[in-house]
């Protein structure tokens, strides 16, 4: 299955001209460009993405697209920095954590990052329309660190979750479950399959989909 192409078919069923989407973990722009194409001038999208190469890329496809407010930092539960893994050869496995590598002799960067908390880089008005989060198990500190923005726009959220991604964090997929449901989140995979959380927990331990909708 190709989860970009859903991800993008989802957000794209849920967005409208004048929106404001955003995009934690933007990498090159392959959903900060069609998010800001759907949103229109009227709208806007802000991205972010810590890396330099893929955010000098993003900056560059997004030269001349005046809805779109680029941030070269992660996005976490508090603002600062913080201690970052980056996967050279596999840029798209980079985050706060290591996970879990189809090949464990890949090469690993330690390095450090800029960080902001949703709740202090988004204005509170207008409304969030969409959250797309990918974070490489790092989703969880995103949705901590935007919960008044949750609470307050009540936007879509897709995000990633799965064991292979959280297994050095201290939260497990069922925090992400709790959280959510605490304030007034459903959780369906990518193809709308809605879980509770016996099946959300059963799902990221089988791994059989990597990408899920919160639904308010």
């Amino acid at each position: 299955m190709d989860y970009e192409q859903a991800v993008e078919d989802f957000y794209r069923s849920i967005l409208r001209p004048g929106d404001i989407a955003v995009d934690c973990g933007a990498h090159t722009g392959r959903h900060t460009v069609p998010m800001s194409d759907i949103v229109g001038g009227g709208g806007r999208v802000y991205a972010f993405e810590p890396l330099p190469w893929p955010f000098k890329t993003l900056s560059e496809k997004c030269a001349s697209r005046g809805n779109v407010t680029l941030d070269n930092c992660a996005v976490g539960q508090s603002s600062g920095k913080a201690p970052f893994i980056f996967v050279p050869d596999f840029p798209e496995y980079s985050g706060f954590e290591e996970r879990t590598y189809h090949d464990e002799t890949i090469a690993r960067v330690r390095t450090e990052v800029r960080v902001k908390r949703l709740d202090d880089a988004i204005p509170t008005l207008p409304l969030v329309r969409y959250i797309k989060i990918d974070a490489e198990g790092g989703d969880l500190k995103i949705l901590r660190g935007a919960e008044k923005l949750l609470r307050f726009s009540r936007p879509y959220v897709t995000f990633e979750c799965g064991d292979n991604s959280t297994k050095n964090y201290d939260y497990t997929s069922a925090d992400y479950f709790d959280f959510l449901n605490r304030i007034g989140y459903r959780i369906s995979t990518i193809t709308g399959e809605q879980l509770d959380r016996a099946a959300f927990i059963e799902s990221n331990k089988v791994q059989s989909v990597w990408d899920y909708i919160a639904t308010p």
